[in-house]
């Protein structure tokens, strides 16, 4: 998923240019790096509170 995104924020941002692909991998790097702390630490919180709304039967 991070690769997809960072890889249409490169192309928004730049175009589709001869150095997509060279600068690409350093765009997933640092994306990924950013987008596995968050799942790690907010997704257990988001689910938390998520289930605050939703009532058991």
């Amino acid at each position: 998923m991070s690769g997809v995104v960072s890889m249409i924020s490169l192309l928004m941002n730049t175009g589709f240019t001869a150095h997509v692909f060279s600068i690409w991998p350093e765009s997933w790097l640092i994306s990924w790096m950013v987008a596995f702390p968050v799942i790690v630490f907010v997704l257990p919180l988001s689910r938390k509170i998520a289930l605050c709304f939703v009532r058991e039967h």
